[in-house]
Formats: C-alpha cells, structure tokens, sequence
C-alpha cells in the first residue's frame, strides 16, 4: 500500500547523463532522511526526463535512449541510497522515459526542469 508519494524535482543531473550535479546535496540527503525512517518498508525510485511531444515520438534512437537515461538516472538515485545505508532489499526502482511528463508540451526551461525528476513511492508495511 503507497504510503506517500514524494517528489525530488532538486535532484538534478548533467544533460543526457545519470551523474549527479553537485547542487542535487541537499535533495539527496532529504531523501536519505526520508528511506532510513523505521516506519519505510519499501521504496519506489521512478526516473522521468523531459523529451516534449512536439519532438518526433516515433524515432526509435530517442524512445530507447531516453527509457534508459530515465532508468539510469532512477539506478544513481538507488545506488547512492544503498551507499549511504539503506538496505537494497527494500529499493526498487525503473525509468519510465518520457510517458509520464508533467508538461507534455514543455516550452520553457522551468516547465523541462519540473519534467526531469525524480519520484519516489515511499510503502509502509
């Protein structure tokens, strides 16, 4: 059963890449708080990016390159939080590209920033 859904819009990354930027700190050690909490039974880390539907949708490079950017970036997400003490057993995690944006028609940065992010389903027991 979802207990919350939380969203790390502050994670932020280098352009088409899974690495970290050095001003996603203070939103990775809010999550950290937030998976070592006792009452966490599970977690869910999604990956989202930003590829707006005004781009061509059908090419078959771009489908592929951003359902694995998305899940890598879901992956970093998970290996810092395994590094850092949460138990791998209670993480899973999986990129669902550009299928789930909050701006389908993004125009401006802030409306691209908001589509890449990080969501995390946090379970109780």
């Amino acid at each position: 059963k979802i207990k919350r859904k939380e969203s790390f819009e502050k994670i932020y990354f280098y352009g088409n890449q899974a690495r970290f930027l050095p001003s996603s700190g203070p939103e990775l050690q809010r999550l950290l708080v937030i998976a070592k909490q006792p009452d966490v039974a599970a977690i869910e880390i999604v990956g989202h990016v930003n590829y707006p539907y005004h781009f061509n949708q059908n090419d078959s490079f771009y489908i592929r390159f951003n359902y694995e950017l998305s899940y890598n970036r879901a992956w970093s997400v998970y290996n810092y939080l395994v590094e850092n003490g949460v138990k791998k057993e209670v993480i899973t995690f999986k990129g669902v590209s550009n299928t789930e944006m909050k701006y389908p028609n993004a125009s401006t940065e802030s409306e691209m920033q908001q589509n890449r992010r990080v969501e995390v389903l946090v379970l109780e027991e």
